[in-house]
């Protein structure tokens, strides 16, 4: 059977982020890379896995020397929310009216909030991973929000957060 375990914690991240968002985009999906969709949308996927060391026994021969080295699989997965609402300036028009860039800025800064919280949330009580992953609250971090800006004359506009999590397979009682 195929090991789909990074694919469980990218869906369990995107359901976390469309749960926050009051009106989420209609499209929402994990892919396998950053996508360049030029609509709407919630996506997440695993940017990288790395070894860690998670921790050094100690014993042994020599007090305090290392003798056994703990590695551990971990992944970095990205959350992204884009919207298609922020005007851009073209200057073959008029400029955008101050009331519509400041309505898009809220609906991006509300998303952004919104998500960062319950991201954080879900990390820091152990609901994220709960059932895929075994270290519940103590082996997951959220990174602070960056600005997606819109890209030569686009207006999509949104939020990036990461997620470092380790990779240890939560294993019912009795399997």
């Amino acid at each position: 059977m195929a090991d789909d375990l990074l694919y469980l914690c990218a869906a369990q991240l995107l359901d976390v982020t469309v749960a926050a968002l009051d009106d989420p985009p209609v499209r929402q999906f994990v892919h396998v890379t950053e996508p360049v969709e030029q609509c709407p949308h919630v996506a997440v996927w695993v940017r990288e896995l790395a070894q860690a060391t998670l921790g050094t026994a100690r014993g042994g021969q020599q007090p305090g020397m290392p003798t056994t080295r703990t590695g551990q699989v971990t992944a970095r997965l990205v959350v992204q929310v884009m919207r298609d609402c922020f005007p851009v300036f073209d200057p073959d028009a008029e400029e955008p009216d101050p009331s519509t860039i400041d309505a898009a800025a809220r609906l991006v800064l509300i998303d952004r909030q919104d998500v960062w919280t319950a991201l954080r949330a879900a990390a820091a009580d152990g609901s994220m991973f709960a059932g895929i992953l075994a270290h519940g609250r103590d082996g997951t971090e959220v990174s602070a929000p960056a600005t997606i800006s819109p890209q030569s004359g686009g207006g999509m506009i949104g939020s990036r957060f990461e997620v470092y999590t380790h990779l240890l397979r939560h294993e019912p009682a009795g399997s």
